[in-house]
This record gives structure tokens, C-alpha cells and sequence, in this order.
């Protein structure tokens, strides 16, 4: 963690031996996921607490939000999605999700618009909040993606073998 712009790192006791994979942010709280599970924290990332109860995964292999709507990609739970910060959590769809990688995109301007990489169908993109997925291409093995703030249609994923860029969402 820093708080200098990256001048200065200290561990983060309360995330020993997570193996971090994913965050995401709402406006009172970060959420890391990964090896073993999801952990949340309310204080800027000074210390993480485990998500227990309904948001309780074993892995939690890819994160996005925007606002207080929360997604999480988990290879045993699918794809499942908070409305409340992450206090609560319910599955979206048990299929999907399951080989997502890293963060999931979420519109700014809609937050039932997702996109996400995906080990094993490069892209996909929901248009309803991750009830239903349709696969955009890519780059196989998808592990990173991003899109253009001001035009989300801009779209670059990179995978194992390198990156490509999308014009037309």
C-alpha cells in the first residue's frame, strides 16, 4: 500500500498469503480477491477483513464495480454481484465467470454494461448486469483488460501470447 503516489510501499498485514488477483472500489470501500477468497476494507486498504457469508468464495478471480454495484468473477460461485457495497451478494448467472481473469469492466454511464477477459473466450460482454454473456473475440488465455473512459467502444485485452485493441466494443 502507499499513500505518496508510490514513493513508499508497506505490506498489508491483513492480506498475508492472499495471492491477489483482482480490486475493485465503491465509494467506502476497496475489495481484493484472488487465493483465498475476497476481503474488503473500509479504511483506504490499511487493513482487510474476509467476506463471509453469501459473497463467501473460495477464489474470486476477477473484480469491477462502479458505484456500490460490486461484480465477482469465481471459478466455483460463477459470476455473483453486490448492489450495496459488498455487504450483500447474490449469484447472477453460475455459468459465467468461472474463467474470468482479473477486473471486470464496468460502464461508467451503465452499470449493467460488463465487459470481462476470459481464459477461454478471449472477451465477453453482458448488457444486463451479468445475467446473460456473449463472447467479443480477443486474444485467447485474456487475463487484462481496458476501455477508453470516453469512449467505452475503444477496448485493449491482452492475454498470453500478447494484446489486440477493439474500435467497435
Amino acid at each position: 500500500m502507499s499513500r505518496d503516489g508510490g514513493k513508499q510501499w508497506k505490506d498489508v498485514s491483513s492480506l498475508q498469503g492472499a495471492d491477489a488477483m483482482g480490486w475493485a472500489q465503491t465509494p467506502d470501500a476497496v475489495l481484493v480477491g484472488g487465493h483465498p477468497g475476497l476481503f474488503r476494507s473500509t479504511d483506504g486498504g490499511a487493513t482487510f477483513t474476509k467476506v463471509t457469508g453469501a459473497g463467501a468464495v473460495a477464489d474470486a478471480h476477477a473484480l469491477g464495480g462502479s458505484g456500490k454495484t460490486l461484480y465477482v468473477g469465481s471459478p466455483e460461485s460463477g459470476l455473483i454481484a453486490s448492489t450495496d457495497g459488498g455487504r450483500t451478494w447474490k449469484v447472477r448467472n453460475a455459468q459465467a465467470g468461472r474463467s474470468m481473469m482479473g477486473s471486470i469492466l464496468v460502464d461508467p454511464t451503465d452499470p449493467a454494461k460488463l465487459i470481462a477477459p476470459d481464459m477461454s473466450k478471449g472477451l465477453v460482454s453482458s448488457s444486463d448486469g451479468g445475467r446473460t454473456w456473449k463472447s467479443l473475440g480477443g486474444p485467447m488465455g485474456a487475463m487484462a483488460a481496458a476501455w477508453n473512459p470516453k469512449d467505452t467502444q475503444q477496448i485493449i485485452a491482452a492475454g498470453m501470447n500478447g494484446a489486440e485493441l477493439s474500435t467497435d466494443g
